[in-house]
């Protein structure tokens, strides 16, 4: 697979998330930590860390070996 085939399989496994998932994890690959994805979204910070693992878990559920990659090409 090439870079953009990574990147679109991401994208499209990202917009499959529940809503509140799916806004926290693009603040995240961002760049943005929990902290200030909590005071973006006015949501407490134990709230933002668990969102977040449930998108790295359904994304892992959805990507399978690709996530690895993803990881080792620091996307995620």
């Amino acid at each position: 697979m090439v870079r953009e085939d990574i990147y679109q399989e991401l994208y499209l496994a990202i917009t499959e998330l529940p809503e509140d998932c799916r806004e926290i994890f693009w603040l995240y690959f961002q760049g943005k930590n929990n902290k200030e994805i909590a005071e973006i979204l006015s949501l407490p910070e134990k709230d933002v860390r668990a969102c977040k693992r449930e998108a790295i878990y359904r994304l892992k559920s959805r990507l399978g070996g690709l996530f690895f990659w993803l990881q080792i090409m620091r996307i995620v």
